[in-house]
């Protein structure tokens, strides 16, 4: 509400106001006598009477049945006077500012309640059409999550994987685990090498449910792309534009029209590539056979027109207002005719007319529309004949479609045009004008004479500055920039338009045009994989990142789901290294295991199989999945690799309670009976027996720290002295010494711990033997036992004389050899040097 024209009304109110009361000497009081309210009322029934003509019947009506005398009831009012009344007659004031100020208070409020009106209407307007428009986009949404089906998957779990599922489900305490871990380990200590357990990382298969994320719509397009690359493979021909086209029409049921349109756009762009073909000119084809389509749907439903010639004069006839100052023919200005035959792609139909055509322009028309015809370059004399008849023309006559044909074909000017809106209804018709002009500037070079070069980039300048001013439909706007060979912003302008609705729909136009090699790509040292979507258009070098689309793309289903439908998407990248990264990526975020990492082979070279599974095998180390990070370095038979990523990181745990541990424990035993990574490395002569040699050494040191744990400290002692790394005699306390130098880094670093758990046992072993002894032992000496007790006491002293001699040559060995200490350790040592030689 405008409040000042409501202020500029309520003026206009008072001055009229005004002016009615200066006719009664102002504004004051009104005080009239009864004789002139008579005669004002005899005045005012005279004239209502007289214009009141509706409700002069009735008047009539009342008069007659109550007999009543008009004139006598006009006189006895005349002659009325105050002593009629019981009552005296008191002038009336009237308060006309108040009256205003009143009235004016009444249109505020009433004008505010129009704006309080109309502003909630249009609040639920375009909250309505707000709510409907993100349903649509949730909708499409839920439609693809809803729509998804329930499908089996085979999973196949390394027998790491089993082994943990086995101990999960099997055991309920810390003890029994340890128990049956113990009854495994005893088979790898024994070196029993069983032939049911030469598996080196790969179990059964194990079925689960798993849910695909693909909407129909995106199984059908991934339905395409396998069977494009399947026929590629063998060579054969794929119409993958039509198959695209097929599966986006399937799942459409709005823009069908339009939505064709553009694939047969991209079809005509790719028939352009395969041709070699100048693409312009195919544009224009395409432009003219969709208005020659939109020509004949025009025409009267039940037509036996069959020629384009009458189709052509058929609809300027029922639908071209003819100019003025025209020459005809058939009732229609002949260069009207003319005109919509080059229009509608049908240049033998314009050489057909031109004959009836006067002499001055017959030939000239006939002759450069046989070179349009042919597809042929006019010669240049030619051309400025007719660039100075249209010069001529264009001051002759008001034909503007004379003035248009003369023009086109002499290229003269492509923006000076007359009667726009006549001529080019739609934008397509300019768009179709315009590329004229352009695949002529192509043909001839730089301008000559009197032609004005009108280039491709004025064109796409011009579009451009048009779409950022008008709105259009998403697809209608993919087809203009595609008719201006700007197919990266066609693509991006759908990918990143209507909230994210199209991105599919995008991506597979970006494909089709790619395999064509019609996209300007980044160069791949450039190229951004994972980038936003700010990355995937570059406006400096028009340059569009079909892999980011492609990445984008796929990290929308296949996390642990479709792998195989990503893995289609990845094989249509072109460069090697970027391909290699993606597949490995994939292969590491899904929760497939090597049997998908096998099943690449048959579709990517050795050399590119290879890559991948290193690229994999990094990433898993990089995320600290040691398990998964060997089983591919075990496709590629990288055995000192498998052993020294084992080696660094079972160092870190062999010596602790977990489940970590306890699964690379198991992990390990499977390699080991596995028997070959021992040919390889040792057989083969190969020079790492050392990581090998480390390998067995940590999984025994794993038992001997699982036993004591266990508190079977007799067996953490037997399984420490099968290592032969810690002296038993004093006699070999100096080769060992020697060959400590030579212990793996990964057992060093961990010789703290060893010898400290050495300490405990023999410690722990002296107590329990202790224990063991007569009570009377502290009270006499051993001559005076019975001879049973004398036996146990033998048998006892002898344990703990070994027990303590180890000690010493623990204590010795020690003080020879140089390892990192942690902990309490030498204050230990120190205090277990003192305890021994007291037992």
């Amino acid at each position: 509400m405008d409040f000042s024209d409501l202020s500029d009304k309520s003026q206009q109110l008072l001055n009229r106001v005004s002016r009615v009361s200066n006719q009664y000497n102002g504004v004051g009081s009104i005080n009239r006598s009864l004789v002139d309210i008579g005669s004002a009322s005899k005045e005012l029934s005279e004239t209502t009477s007289s214009k009141a003509n509706a409700q002069y019947d009735v008047q009539i009506k009342a008069i007659n049945k109550y007999q009543i005398d008009p004139k006598t009831m006009s006189d006895n009012l005349i002659n009325l006077s105050a002593s009629s009344f019981t009552t005296e007659v008191q002038p009336s004031f009237t308060d006309v500012n108040g009256y205003l100020n009143s009235t004016f208070e009444a249109i505020t409020m009433q004008a505010i309640q129009d704006v309080q009106k109309m502003t909630r209407k249009e609040f639920r307007s375009n909250m309505e059409r707000s709510t409907q428009n993100e349903w649509v986009v949730d909708k499409k949404r839920l439609e693809e999550t809803l729509g998804q089906k329930m499908v089996k998957v085979p999973r196949a779990q390394s027998s790491l994987e089993q082994s943990l599922l086995l101990t999960s489900t099997q055991h309920n305490n810390q003890h029994q685990q340890q128990q049956l871990l113990l009854s495994q380990r005893g088979a790898f200590a024994s070196g029993s090498n069983n032939s049911s357990s030469s598996s080196t990382g790969m179990g059964g298969l194990l079925g689960y449910e798993e849910r695909t994320r693909l909407s129909n719509k995106m199984r059908s397009y991934a339905s395409v792309i396998h069977r494009y690359l399947d026929q590629r493979s063998k060579k054969e021909e794929f119409d993958l534009v039509g198959e695209l086209m097929g599966a986006h029409l399937s799942e459409t049921t709005q823009y069908r029209q339009v939505i064709e349109d553009a694939w047969v756009l991209i079809s005509t762009v790719k028939e352009a590539a395969e041709s070699g073909q100048q693409v312009i000119s195919h544009l224009i084809r395409f432009l003219e056979n969709q208005f020659y389509n939109t020509l004949r749907s025009k025409l009267p439903a039940h037509s036996i027109i069959s020629t384009p010639t009458e189709e052509i004069i058929s609809y300027v006839s029922f639908n071209i207002q003819k100019p003025l100052d025209t020459e005809e023919y058939r009732g229609c200005s002949i260069w009207s005719l003319i005109y919509y035959s080059l229009r509608a792609g049908h240049p033998k139909v314009a050489k057909e007319l031109s004959n009836h055509l006067t002499d001055r322009h017959k030939s000239l028309i006939n002759s450069i529309i046989t070179f349009k015809s042919n597809n042929e370059s006019c010669p240049n004399d030619l051309k400025i004949k007719l660039g100075q008849e249209y010069r001529n023309i264009r001051n002759e006559t008001k034909d503007y479609f004379k003035i248009a044909v003369f023009n086109l074909l002499s290229t003269s000017e492509a923006l000076n045009v007359h009667s726009n809106k006549l001529l080019f209804p739609f934008i397509q018709d300019l768009i179709w004008w315009r590329l004229c002009f352009v695949r002529d500037s192509s043909k001839t070079g730089a301008s000559t004479g009197n032609e004005s070069s009108y280039t491709l980039s004025m064109l796409q300048a011009s579009i451009n500055e048009t779409l950022d001013q008008t709105p259009f439909d998403p697809f209608v706007l993919v087809q203009l920039r595609l008719l201006s060979c700007q197919f990266e912003l066609a693509i991006v302008g759908l990918y990143d338009g209507s909230n994210g609705l199209y991105t599919a729909d995008a991506l597979h136009m970006a494909i089709a045009l790619d395999q064509f090699g019609m996209l300007r790509l980044p160069a791949p040292e450039n190229t951004i994989v994972d980038g936003s979507l700010s990355d995937l258009y570059n406006v400096r070098t028009n340059t569009l990142n079909l892999v980011a689309m492609i990445r984008r793309y796929i990290k929308s289903f296949a996390s642990e789901t479709d792998t195989n439908e990503a893995l289609d998407y990845y094989l249509l990248i072109d460069d090697t290294g970027i391909r290699c990264q993606c597949i490995a990526d994939l292969i590491v975020t899904s929760t497939r295991d090597t049997k998908f990492a096998r099943h690449l082979s048959e579709y990517i070279d050795e050399k590119e199989w290879r890559a991948i599974m290193e690229h994999s095998a990094l990433s898993y180390e990089s995320k600290n999945n040691v398990q998964a990070a060997i089983e591919y370095w075990l496709l590629l038979e990288q055995y000192p690799r498998v052993l020294e990523l084992f080696n660094s990181y079972f160092a870190t745990v062999f010596a602790n309670v977990s489940d970590v541990q306890r699964q690379l424990y198991q992990f390990g035993v499977q390699l080991y009976r596995a028997d070959t990574i021992k040919q390889k490395l040792v057989l083969d002569g190969h020079s790492d027996r050392l990581a090998y040699k480390t390998f067995e050494q940590l999984l025994l040191l794993s038992e001997f720290f699982e036993h004591f744990h266990l508190e079977s400290y007799q067996k953490a002692l037997d399984a420490l002295d099968s290592i032969s790394i810690i002296p038993v005699r004093s006699s070999d306390v100096d080769q060992m010494a020697h060959n400590f130098r030579f212990l793996s880094p990964h057992i060093a670093k961990n010789f703290s711990v060893i010898v400290q758990a050495l300490l405990d046992t023999i410690a722990r072993l002296v107590q329990i033997h202790y224990s063991t002894l007569p009570i009377s032992q502290s009270s006499f000496g051993s001559s005076v036992l019975p001879p049973a007790q004398q036996n146990v006491f033998s048998s006892v002293r002898l344990a703990l004389d070994e027990l303590q001699s180890r000690g010493q040559t623990l204590v010795d060995f020690v003080a020879k050899i140089d390892f990192p200490q942690t902990g309490n350790i030498n204050s230990n040592l120190i205090k277990f040097a003192v305890d021994i030689k007291s037992i």
